[in-house]
């Protein structure tokens, strides 16, 4: 009899094919949830799946406070960092050093999206954390292990990052969509790199990095009472994921007019597998963000990436 498990998760074309069942994990009746971020406080406040989608930087907290749940190698949003940065359109902020002394609004206090740029502006800038007024969207904050006197405000109840933005309350926002103030009141919101693509190309080239934002957890009681599950699933997302890129590769499946032609110029940038679902592709991505993390205060230590993942899946 096979095993039944929960996985929740956001709506990925990489996991199509497990969702619409074309995919099956080995000995898994699995159930696919699709929803949003709500999914990262339900498994982690309340162990409500068995397997969840959560922020990798919020990984690195859970691992060292040994909460009970331990990542896969499978990373299901890896995003560039420059098109989500905004401005207000009246602001005289036109590149990231201007960002100094600034109020800047995030998601949440471990975001990890904000914590790539943060190490961004320490890196590149030298602009430290505590030299920034972070305005969280959510009150969860977490017990910072560094001297910094970093400064977190709360988004006043019935606003919205986006809204504070849109009426210059705040001077600039990192969100992980586009959002729609962009196009609403243009007048209003405008990109920090307008020539974004650009902009993330040049951020590559230079780090050799594709900023890994999620990854995949597994409650550790299934792992230790079924230790294959680990390296099932993963085995199971690396077929969806080819599955979607064969996909991909036959043009008159795809309604992009030019696909073919995007697919080839990314191959050629990012070479042929960006999204690898392993640990030895990843450890230089997971290493700089940790360091990020160490720096940022969020945890206390380095980690051996290994130690990060279920043994079962270190082969990989």
């Amino acid at each position: 009899m096979n095993l039944s498990l929960t996985l929740a998760c956001d709506h990925y074309d990489l996991m199509w094919p497990l969702i619409a069942g074309h995919i099956k994990p080995q000995g898994i009746d699995l159930r696919v949830l699709t929803m949003g971020d709500v999914r990262h406080d339900r498994m982690m406040q309340h162990g409500e799946f068995d397997a969840c989608e959560i922020g990798l930087a919020p990984y690195f907290i859970a691992h060292e406070n040994r909460k009970p749940v331990t990542a896969i190698p499978v990373f299901l949003r890896r995003m560039f960092l420059h098109r989500f940065i905004f401005v207000h359109s009246s602001s005289k902020i036109f590149s990231l050093d201007e960002l100094r002394g600034k109020r800047v609004g995030i998601r949440r206090s471990a975001n990890t999206l904000a914590l790539w740029v943060k190490g961004l502006l320490l890196q590149e800038y030298g602009i430290a954390s505590d030299q920034i007024t972070w305005v969280a969207e959510k009150a969860d904050f977490v017990e910072y292990k560094s001297r910094q006197k970093i400064t977190f405000e709360v988004v006043p109840a019935g606003e919205s990052l986006e809204g504070l933005l849109d009426k210059g309350l705040i001077d600039a926002a990192i969100l992980p969509y586009t959002i729609p103030a962009l196009l609403r009141n243009p007048q209003n919101v405008r990109r920090l790199f307008p020539d974004y693509k650009n902009a993330e190309i040049s951020y590559y080239r230079n780090t050799g990095l594709f900023p890994i934002m999620h990854v995949l957890v597994i409650k550790n009681n299934i792992l230790e009472r079924e230790p294959w599950v680990g390296v099932n699933l993963l085995q199971a997302f690396q077929e969806a994921k080819m599955y979607w890129v064969n996909y991909l590769r036959n043009p008159p499946r795809v309604s992009l007019a030019w696909a073919s032609a995007l697919w080839e110029e990314e191959k050629g940038i990012l070479g042929e597998d960006p999204w690898a679902f392993n640990i030895g592709n990843n450890v230089r991505t997971i290493e700089t963000l940790m360091a990020f993390a160490l720096q940022e205060g969020l945890i206390s230590a380095k980690y051996d990436v290994k130690s990060l993942f279920a043994e079962s899946t270190h082969k990989f």
